[in-house]
């Protein structure tokens, strides 16, 4: 989980693989989340989404597969 920024085009990014809330509301968001199962199922498919798009192996057979 961490804050919104002040630009849209970071919030978009990050927020396929974050939680994004105000920063006022940052401690009380995490408190919720962290009190149910809510979390863990939300951690492990940002983490997952993450982990697709910035794996370095993946995003080259990728581009060898359009390219070649």
């Amino acid at each position: 989980m961490s804050e919104e920024g002040n630009s849209e085009v970071d919030n978009a990014f990050w927020a396929k693989y974050t939680v994004l809330v105000a920063q006022d509301m940052l401690s009380h968001n995490i408190y919720e989340m962290l009190e149910g199962n809510t979390w863990r199922d939300k951690r492990h498919e940002l983490s997952t989404a993450y982990m697709e798009d910035t794996c370095m192996v993946l995003n080259v057979e990728e581009l060898m597969d359009k390219t070649l």
